[in-house]
C-alpha cells in the first residue's frame, strides 16, 4: 500500500491525537544521506540535548513489526550509522569511549559496530538488567535487577558514555546507569557526556536526566529513532500515535496518545503506520541472535509476530466497530496483518 497523504487529513490526525509538531526544528549536518532528517528538540532541560534522527530504515522498523531477523538487522546497520555521524560532530574528540551494552536487546541497534566503523575507539562494557516478574506489555510497578556486569578493564578518568536501548519508563536504564555508576566510582572513572540512541518515550528523559543531574555529568545527548514516543498506559507500548489498546483492552475506554515528531516524518511514516502499535516491539525478539552475557541464544521471532498480529486484530477491531478512523486507516491495519501472516509462513527468517 502506497499512497500521498493529503495536508487536511495529516492536520486532523495531529490535532486529535496532539502530535506535538512544533517542538522540532530540522538542522543541517554534513555527511547525512539526502534522505536523512535531523530534528533538535525545542524544550526546556537543563542539559540534556534531545534529537530526532528519521531516516528509512528507521520508519520502516518502526512501522512494520514483521520487520524481523537479518533484515532486521541490517536496517538497523543503516540507521545507526547515520546516528554515528550525528556523534562523531556531538561529542568532545578528546575524551575516551566507553560503550555500555544492555543486554539482551540493545546490540540489536547496531550503533557500537557503526561507530567503530567510522574509526571511533572504545571500551566496553556490558550490563544485564532483568524485570523480576515477567513483563511483556506491563511495566507497572516492576522492579529491576542486575544479573550480569562485566566492565573489563576500565581505568580511572574521564569518559563519554554512549548507550543504545529502548527506553520506555526509563527503570532499566537507570539501573544500569546506576550499576556503571558504582563500578566507575571504585575506579576513579567519570562520565563528563552522556549519549542515549534508540526509541524513546517523552516520560524517561526526565528520569534520564534527574539520575545524571545527581551523577555530575555535565552534558547529555539524546537522540531518538523517528520520534519521541508517548506512553501506553501499560508503561510499555510506545505508539507513534493512536488509541491506548491496552486501556481499551482492560477497560474498555477510548483515549488517544500522540508523541514529537517532524511534519515530514509524519508524512513518511502515516502512510504505512497501523495507529496504536508499539513500534520497537520485543526489540530482544526481533533478532536472529542475542548475546546474553555467557552465550548466544535466539531471539524468539515467531513470538514477536504472533504477539504483534494479536495486537493488530485488537486494534483493527477497536478501529472498525467504533469507527474512530477512516477506510484508508483501516486498510493500513490490514496491509500491516497480511504481511505479518506471510512472514510467519517463512521457513527462516
Amino acid at each position: 500500500m502506497s499512497f500521498t497523504l493529503g495536508k487536511t487529513k495529516l492536520d486532523e490526525i495531529i490535532d486529535r491525537h496532539g502530535i506535538k509538531v512544533d517542538l522540532t526544528e530540522r538542522l543541517d549536518i554534513e555527511g547525512l544521506r539526502g534522505s536523512t532528517r535531523l530534528y533538535r528538540v525545542k524544550w526546556d532541560k537543563k542539559l540534556t540535548n534531545t534529537y530526532i534522527i528519521d531516516t528509512i530504515e528507521g520508519s520502516e522498523i518502526a512501522c512494520k513489526p514483521e520487520i524481523v531477523g537479518r533484515e532486521f538487522k541490517e536496517l538497523n546497520s543503516r540507521a545507526s550509522l547515520e546516528a554515528a555521524k550525528i556523534i562523531l560532530e556531538l561529542v568532545n574528540p578528546s575524551l575516551p569511549i566507553i560503550y555500555l551494552h544492555i543486554l539482551r536487546a540493545s546490540l540489536g541497534y547496531q550503533l557500537h559496530e557503526s561507530l567503530k566503523s567510522l574509526g571511533f575507539a572504545m571500551l566496553e562494557a556490558y550490563v544485564r538488567p532483568r524485570y523480576i516478574v515477567d513483563s511483556f506489555r506491563d511495566h507497572r510497578e516492576r522492579k529491576v535487577e542486575i544479573v550480569y556486569r562485566d566492565f573489563g578493564n576500565i581505568g580511572g578518568g574521564d569518559y563519554i558514555l554512549i548507550v543504545s536501548d529502548t527506553i520506555a519508563t526509563g527503570s532499566s536504564l537507570v539501573e544500569s546507569l546506576r550499576e556503571a555508576y558504582t563500578i566507575f566510582t571504585s575506579r576513579d572513572a567519570k562520565v563528563e557526556e552522556l549519549v542515549i540512541y534508540g526509541f524513546i518515550s517523552i516520560d524517561s528523559i526526565k528520569r534520564i536526566e534527574d539520575f545524571s543531574l545527581r551523577w555530575g555529568i555535565k552534558k547529555i545527548y539524546v537522540i531518538a529513532m523517528q520520534d519521541i514516543t508517548p506512553l501506553a498506559s501499560n508503561l510499555y507500548d510506545m505508539p507513534l500515535y493512536g488509541p491506548d489498546e491496552e486501556l481499551w483492552r482492560t477497560e474498555g475506554k477510548i483515549s488517544f496518545v500522540g508523541g514529537i515528531a517532524s511534519y515530514e516524518t509524519l508524512e513518511r511514516m502515516i502512510p504505512k503506520y497501523a495507529p496504536g502499535m508499539d513500534q520497537p516491539g520485543d526489540w530482544s525478539e526481533r533478532q536472529l541472535h542475542l548475546y546474553n552475557g555467557l552465550g548466544y541464544e535466539e531471539g524468539n521471532i515467531r513470538g514477536h509476530l504472533e504477539k504483534s498480529l494479536e495486537m493488530l486484530r485488537s486494534l483493527y477491531n477497536l478501529a472498525r466497530s467504533k469507527e474512530i478512523y477512516d477506510s484508508w486507516v483501516l486498510e493500513i491495519y490490514r496491509e500491516r496483518i497480511k504481511s505479518i501472516i506471510s512472514t510467519l509462513t517463512l521457513p527462516r527468517i
